[in-house]
C-alpha cells in the first residue's frame, strides 16, 4: 500500500483558527488538539485522527478536513480513528453528522481502527449499526475499492 501524505499545511489547516497561527508560527499542535493527517491510498482518502475527539477544535477539526476531502471530489474516505485519545457526545454527534454529509454528497465513509473506548460508545448507543467498520486501514480501502 502507497500513501501520499499531504503537506503539513493540508494537516494543521484541519485545525482551524488555531491550525492558522501554528502553522504561522512554525509551531507544532497543542496536545489537547485533534490532528488530522490526509493521505491518499490510490483513489481512497484516508483521515487518520490524533488526540481528543470532543467538543471545540476537536470536532471542527474533523468537520473541517472531511469538508475539503469532499471539495477536493473524495469519493471514497476512511476515518482512522486509532490516535483518538478521548470522545465525548460531541464527538460521537460529528462522526454522525460526518457521515450524513458524506453520504448526502455521493460519498462512502467508513470508519477503521476504533479504539476500544469508541467501540464501547458506538455499540451502547447502537451507532455501530449506522457505520461500516473495519480492524485496519488496509481492510478498509481494501473495501471501499470494490
Amino acid at each position: 500500500m502507497t500513501m501520499e501524505p499531504r503537506s503539513r499545511r493540508a494537516c494543521l489547516i484541519a485545525l482551524g483558527a488555531v491550525g492558522a497561527t501554528l502553522l504561522g508560527a512554525g509551531l507544532a499542535p497543542p496536545a489537547w488538539a485533534l490532528n488530522v493527517m490526509v493521505m491518499n491510498v490510490g483513489n481512497v482518502q484516508v483521515l487518520t485522527l490524533n488526540g481528543k475527539l470532543i467538543i471545540g477544535e476537536g470536532e471542527f477539526a474533523l468537520r473541517q478536513a472531511l469538508q475539503q476531502a469532499l471539495n477536493g471530489g473524495a469519493q471514497r474516505i476512511v476515518l482512522d480513528l486509532r490516535g483518538v485519545t478521548a470522545i465525548d457526545s460531541s464527538g460521537v454527534g460529528e462522526l454522525v453528522s460526518s457521515y450524513t454529509t458524506a453520504t448526502n454528497r455521493g460519498a462512502r465513509m467508513v470508519l477503521a481502527n476504533l479504539p476500544t473506548r469508541i467501540n464501547e460508545v458506538l455499540h451502547i448507543t447502537q451507532l455501530i449499526t449506522v457505520f461500516d467498520v473495519y480492524d485496519s486501514v488496509d481492510a478498509a480501502v481494501g473495501a471501499l475499492r470494490t
